[in-house]
């Protein structure tokens, strides 16, 4: 075993902290986000993690987690960074790796540092720009404590069509057999279906697959999870011990508005592949539109000067 995993401790809640090569983005749609929760899910099943908090935000990701061993710990995120790359580079035509190669974690173990290490991750895309309270934010899953459709309309499904009832049961079949929602498979769900059907659909597969054990979190704060989100909300938490780059990431939101107001399909974009031309005039439009060289840099996934 690695002596970067020396500092795990049995038995204890674990901060985790995975970052891309560079600080570049990675989760540039709801596709990408969907196949690293599903994926997630799956695999925390497998090895037996059970997760407090979670972030998906556009260049890293927070967890929170408990497991039953370091070797499983280990296994669980290299395997989950080793496969999410695998089929990220096949569907945006790229090559290379995605994250650093040794993912950061830090044990938490008492009381006080776990709640202020869990508040720290939920409010990661309030603290970067991304919403305003942290259940606006669908990738913390916090908005579906209580609902399965937070952000679309209830679905029933003696209205639903046929279509959207025909991805209910494939989606169904996949959960149950334990196959993570990479892009050939989400192609499958998505066919045909309308905007309101997608949503309704998307809101779906996260409830389903929302690895957020709820009532170990509500442990923390006297066993009611509505203390804990008020704790949450009134708290933005700390970390000391996993050095973190803070920046404004609603930079990044803006950005992709741009990129598809151009015609940029994010769902399957690999920027390093493009000619010189055609990125040059995409450098341009965001130049033009005041953005940061650094911000450029790592949307763009240009390489360090």
């Amino acid at each position: 075993m690695s002596k970067d995993y020396r500092k795990y401790r049995e038995c204890q809640t674990h901060h985790v902290y995975s970052k891309a090569v560079d600080g570049n983005i990675i989760f540039y749609s709801i596709q990408d986000c969907i196949y690293y929760l599903t994926l997630y899910y799956h695999l925390a099943k497998r090895y037996g993690i059970k997760t407090m908090a979670i972030s998906i935000m556009p260049n890293h990701i927070h967890s929170n987690e408990t497991a039953p061993s370091r070797e499983e710990f280990v296994l669980f995120h290299c395997r989950l960074a080793s496969e999410f790359s695998r089929k990220y580079n096949a569907q945006h035509h790229r090559k290379g790796p995605l994250f650093m190669k040794s993912f950061g974690f830090a044990p938490k173990t008492v009381g006080k540092k776990v709640r202020d290490n869990i508040a720290y991750i939920v409010n990661n895309p309030v603290v970067g720009g991304l919403c305003k309270n942290i259940e606006e934010y669908r990738w913390n899953l916090m908005a579906y404590r209580n609902s399965d459709h937070p952000f679309s309309e209830k679905l029933q499904l003696s209205k639903a069509s046929y279509r959207l009832r025909r991805s209910l049961s494939m989606l169904q079949y996949y959960f149950d057999t334990g196959i993570p929602l990479d892009y050939t498979c989400q192609g499958i769900l998505y066919k045909g279906l309308s905007k309101k059907e997608s949503a309704q659909l998307t809101d779906r597969i996260i409830s389903m697959h929302n690895c957020l054990d709820f009532k170990e979190l509500a442990g923390y704060y006297q066993g009611d999870i509505g203390n804990a989100l008020i704790a949450i909300s009134a708290n933005s938490g700390s970390e000391h011990d996993i050095p973190e780059d803070y920046e404004d990431y609603s930079l990044y939101k803006e950005m992709m508005r741009l990129a598809l107001d151009l015609g940029i399909d994010l769902s399957t974009c690999n920027f390093e592949g493009l000619p010189e031309e055609e990125l040059a005039k995409i450098i341009w439009q965001f130049n033009r539109a005041g953005f940061q060289p650094k911000h450029i840099r790592k949307f763009l996934h240009l390489p360090r000067k």
